[in-house]
């Protein structure tokens, strides 16, 4: 089946765009968006101050969770002042379990030293 959809426009002759990308962009945005909101949780959690830069590791993510979080990386490390995001243990940083739609994932966030 042809996943393309073609849309005629007064103002533009032809816009062809790909639904099954565009979907599959979607999901990984809509999971980075998730990522970030546990992330945040967990800076709270942790009393760390909105200004603090972290680092983050993530482990247990699924194939297409870490791709989704390589994808969105700048977005992920900007809304959450992530200077480094590795897919292991962070040493030193306790880990905290938790679920992400199905997966379930240990999630492991600390402050980067000399930061404030």
């Amino acid at each position: 089946m042809d996943e393309r959809i073609h849309i005629q426009d007064q103002s533009d002759p032809a816009i062809t765009q790909n639904r099954g990308t565009s979907e599959q962009v979607l999901l990984a945005e809509g999971l980075a968006r998730d990522v970030v909101r546990l992330i945040q949780d967990r800076r709270k959690d942790i009393g760390l101050d909105f200004t603090d830069r972290i680092e983050i590791g993530i482990v247990g993510a699924s194939p297409e969770l870490q791709k989704a979080i390589t994808d969105n990386l700048a977005h992920i490390s900007g809304e959450t002042l992530a200077v480094k995001i590795v897919f292991e243990t962070l040493p030193g940083a306790p880990g905290i379990e938790t679920e992400l739609g199905d997966e379930k994932l240990t999630l492991y966030v600390r402050k980067v030293a000399g930061n404030g």
